[in-house]
């Protein structure tokens, strides 16, 4: 039986294109090459953990920012320390890997079954005035009036909050903080409240998601969306959908995509299973 592993970007690759998803879950590849906002973004998740398990080295941890030639998440860092020093929240947890069974799911033919999870990293496990909360960090270039609002619909913290409550916990929905990495740093934080009927919500549209691609799994069918080529600029693997057969030659030097070992998902799995 094969393994669906779920996480938010995932989910959010399939729903954007079918295609994009088969060469980025299925063949594991990825364009080579620095791409500066994931590196920042995995960088600083990994400096403010240490930081809300001792606030004591958050000069240190700057420093380390700066080390990696990433000066404005330095900047960044430095304003989130000051700003939060004091902060009224209690950590009741740490970085957390998820991994939540989502059942098994048979194709809409009855011939395949793929054993879903939704997996996934929590940033922390907070208390505020007596209530729980799932924190999640975004880090950004910008910072629009209407940003959290959006945030708000994002369903990655539904995910984390829907985990949590299915452990058993009693989180009420997700603190959100906002970092804005620019020459003008600048931290947005609130609360997102979340019911029930939100958590069941994300929970059905997931199991529509393991549903649709364990039947394309059956099918082997990976349609191409030619509306998301382009969007936030030019999708790094339209040159494979445009020459399919390039991919008989990534291992060669030459290429512009490399097959990784392990796909995020997995490295969260051997996370939770060596905790």
């Amino acid at each position: 039986m094969q393994t669906l592993l779920l996480s938010h970007s995932s989910r959010q690759t399939w729903q954007q294109c079918h295609k994009k998803w088969y060469w980025q879950v299925i063949e594991r590849l990825e364009p080579k090459g620095y791409y500066e906002p994931f590196h920042r973004g995995t960088l600083g998740h990994q400096l403010l953990d240490q930081w809300a398990r001792d606030k004591r080295i958050g000069d240190t941890l700057v420093e380390e920012a700066y080390k990696q030639e990433l000066p404005l998440l330095g900047d960044a860092l430095q304003h989130y320390f000051l700003t939060y020093i004091r902060e009224p929240i209690k950590y009741l947890g740490f970085s957390e890997a998820i991994n939540e069974d989502l059942g098994v799911i048979i194709s809409t033919s009855g011939k395949m079954k793929v054993h879903a999870f939704f997996v996934g990293e929590l940033d922390a496990y907070v208390e505020f005035e007596g209530k729980e909360w799932v924190l999640e960090t975004k880090f950004t270039t910008q910072v629009p009036s209407d940003l959290v609002g959006r945030f708000q619909l994002d369903d990655q913290v539904r995910g984390y909050t829907w985990a949590k409550r299915r452990k058993g916990l009693h989180p009420v929905g997700a603190l959100v903080n906002i970092v804005r990495t620019t020459k003008n740093p600048y931290v947005v934080r609130d609360f997102v409240p979340l019911d029930q009927s939100e958590l069941d919500r994300w929970h059905r549209e997931m199991m529509q998601v393991a549903q649709e691609i364990t039947d394309a799994l059956e099918e082997n069918r990976f349609p191409l969306s030619p509306h998301s080529c382009f969007n936030y600029g030019t999708c790094p693997m339209r040159v494979l959908c445009l020459n399919p057969d390039r991919v008989m030659f990534v291992d060669h030097p030459t290429s512009e995509f490399h097959r990784k070992e392990k796909l995020h998902e997995e490295e969260v799995i051997e996370r939770v299973n060596r905790n």
